[in-house]
């Protein structure tokens, strides 16, 4: 499903209350969706977000914890895609723990 295009604000506010980590990937997450492309590993989102994969992991998992993301684990020699949970998603459960 592709992110619904909400206002950069209106972005914020769902993740209001989170780390300023875990609201960087949520955003990098939203907007990739926006912009129709499939959001892949946490070695990609670390080097363009300029953070360790350690952040990155844990803002992914903060994430999850909460259930604004979902991910969706691709095996063992296959890095891991993510999505954003909207509001009223089906099936919001997301497997596995994040790997790059």
């Amino acid at each position: 499903m592709q992110s619904e295009h909400l206002s950069f604000f209106a972005l914020l506010q769902r993740v209001k209350g989170r780390s300023t980590k875990a609201k960087m990937v949520y955003l990098y997450i939203c907007f990739a969706e926006q912009a129709g492309q499939e959001v892949v590993g946490q070695e990609t989102m670390a080097a363009d977000l300029e953070l360790s994969a350690d952040s990155v992991n844990r803002g992914l998992k903060e994430l999850r914890e909460h259930g604004l993301i979902a991910w969706k684990n691709r095996g063992l020699t296959l890095p891991n895609t993510y999505r954003v949970v909207h509001p009223g998603d089906a099936g919001q459960s997301s497997e596995g723990a994040p790997q790059s």
